[in-house]
């Protein structure tokens, strides 16, 4: 799915529980994190929608995020930011995070 910008993906999302990571395609940790978010998909991916920006491609809206480590998960309700997880984290814990918010 595309958007013009992040704003309307979140507005589109609505209530719903989002999940965006902020990575790289050369860094490791990344690949790892997106392994595990593969998992946390395939378990509750009904319940989660899951995007990932490109911190080469937008520099800036990691900057708006505070986006210092790689990787670093920000989840979204309602377009606010609730929580956020930096570097690599099992889809156990991953899970267990957001089931407060689902």
């Amino acid at each position: 799915m595309k958007f013009k910008n992040f704003e309307e993906m979140l507005m589109t999302c609505g209530d719903s529980l989002v999940i965006v990571t902020f990575s790289t395609n050369l860094c490791g940790s990344c690949r790892s994190m997106k392994k595990e978010l593969g998992e946390v998909s395939s378990l509750i991916g009904g319940e989660v929608k899951m995007f990932s920006i490109d911190m080469d491609k937008f520099p800036k809206l990691g900057t708006r995020y505070g986006v210092e480590i790689l990787p670093t998960v920000v989840i979204f309700k309602g377009g606010e930011v609730f929580d956020r997880i930096e570097g690599v984290e099992s889809a156990d814990k991953v899970i267990a995070r957001l089931s407060t918010y689902l």
